[in-house]
């Protein structure tokens, strides 16, 4: 199943993997939007992302770095990602039912990993610099 063929499907699929997510790690739940529909909204639109610039690492890496560094100042760990992982997968598998193929799971796996990757050097990156500056006030007091 092509991305084209999935996307009137993931607002339900993104709904769907909100509540898997915030089952399996509760304590996420509250670094997220309460809008639910701004939160399904910005998840679609990475995923778009994501197929869109597959192939211009680069431009992908640069913005999931930046998404890496809003996130860890909502406070989401580096441990929320493989879940996060697992469960975007099993909704993506659900959504796309029997056009499912091993091959789709492990493309989707390589770009969730990447991106993920990418994120997490991004909040390793920003909280290096909040340490810095944190440093750096400290000295200046």
């Amino acid at each position: 199943m092509s991305f084209r063929q999935l996307r009137p499907r993931l607002p339900e699929a993104v709904e769907a993997f909100y509540h898997r997510f915030f089952t399996a790690r509760p304590d996420a739940k509250p670094m997220f939007s309460t809008d639910i529909e701004l939160q399904k909204n910005q998840l679609v639109t990475a995923l778009s992302l994501i197929v869109k610039h597959i192939s211009d690492v680069r431009m992908l890496e640069s913005t999931m770095r930046r998404r890496g560094a809003s996130h860890q100042a909502r406070g989401v760990l580096d441990e929320h990602y493989p879940v996060f992982r697992e469960q975007l997968l099993e909704t993506l598998q659900q959504a796309s039912g029997a056009a499912w193929t091993t091959q789709l799971r492990e493309d989707w796996a390589w770009a969730i990993d990447r991106t993920s990757a990418a994120m997490i050097n991004g909040a390793k990156d920003a909280a290096d610099d909040t340490r810095g500056a944190d440093d750096v006030n400290h000295r200046a007091a």
